[in-house]
């Protein structure tokens, strides 16, 4: 029974053994394909960062060529850059050459225009020529010796001439005796002419309704100097001042008397006297202003003993702009001896 018992013992024994023994293989098959499969994995693993290590390797030589080429564009860019900044400059330095050749044309051009338009205004007829000439020739006075210059006499007489001629051109005085011969050529008066004559200059002066009276002044004696040259009469005569715009000349009081219209016609009050240093005689302008603003200027305080109104009157030199009306070495010399209002 013993034996038995150690039989069954010992096979069981060995059944339990051989099922260990088989469980045992079956975990180590089990560990041994969790091993492979660990292989596999980290091997497919290794594999897999080959493969994203061999692409990121071609990608960064890729990159790299790339890069490259973009400094290459950039640096191509960059001179391309640098070649229209200096063709920028190029065309700009042209452009202001064009441009200053342009306003210095264009200035050119309508000092030619107003030039042709003054030229063309200052014309007067042969008719209205002769009516001053006969004017002229019918003063008796006018030609008496001594002439005005010399102070002999009479130059009240010729002063006041001097301004009714200024004054004809104004249309404010004319000679009854000489109209009817005139109007029946003309089928106007005299002094009709001769003011729309007048009006056509003083519209070339660029005189602005806001002008100053200074901004008058300066105006005016600008075109007088610009226009009109002085030469010497042959027989002193006062020319109107239409005559010495045609003329584009005339002596001092041809200046005088020219001015002093176009002072009246812009509204500042005028006189034309006659002045004397030893023995020279010389004609100018008065204008019963102030001052002349923040130019230089001489003057009279009164003048009443002349004829003219009360106040203070400028000396203004007909044959120079404004900012030449201080010059004492010319001024200083001259006193006055007759003048007439215009």
């Amino acid at each position: 029974m013993l034996d038995v018992l150690n039989v069954f013992l010992s096979y069981t024994a060995k059944l339990c053994n051989a099922k260990k023994e088989r469980e045992d293989g079956m975990r180590a098959k089990r560990r041994k394909r969790g091993v492979r499969a660990r292989i596999v994995a980290l091997v497919a693993a290794l594999c897999v960062c080959g493969v994203i290590a061999g692409f990121s390797i071609v990608t960064v030589f890729r990159m790299s060529s790339q890069i490259s080429d973009l400094q290459v564009d950039y640096e191509d860019l960059e001179a391309q850059d640098e070649q229209n900044r200096n063709s920028l400059q190029s065309l700009q330095s042209s452009y202001s050459t064009l441009n200053s050749n342009y306003n210095q044309l264009s200035s050119q051009y309508n000092d030619l225009q107003t030039s042709h338009q003054v030229s063309e205004a200052l014309g007067i007829g042969h008719l209205l020529a002769d009516y001053y000439s006969v004017v002229r020739d019918s003063r008796t006075d006018y030609w008496e010796s001594p002439g005005w210059w010399y102070f002999g006499g009479g130059e009240q007489d010729k002063v006041d001439f001097a301004a009714d001629l200024a004054k004809h051109n104004l249309g404010r005085i004319y000679w009854p005796d000489k109209e009817d011969t005139y109007y029946e050529f003309a089928d106007e008066y005299s002094y009709t002419t001769a003011a729309r004559e007048l009006n056509e200059v003083y519209n070339l002066i660029g005189i602005q309704p806001g002008d100053s009276s200074v901004e008058k002044i300066k105006k005016i004696l600008s075109f007088v100097d610009n226009y009109i040259h002085y030469e010497s009469d042959y027989n002193n005569a006062f020319l109107a001042p239409v005559e010495t715009l045609a003329f584009k000349s005339g002596d001092c009081d041809d200046f005088a008397i020219l001015v002093a219209a176009l002072f009246e016609k812009a509204g500042i009050d005028s006189a034309i006297g006659f002045f004397r240093s030893g023995d020279i005689a010389h004609v100018m302008v008065l204008v019963h202003l102030d001052n002349l603003g923040s130019y230089g200027y001489w003057y009279y305080s009164d003048l009443t003993g002349n004829g003219l109104s009360a106040g203070k009157w400028i000396k203004i030199e007909a044959q120079r702009t404004i900012g030449n009306q201080h010059d004492p070495s010319w001024f200083e010399q001259w006193s006055i001896r007759v003048a007439a209002e215009v």
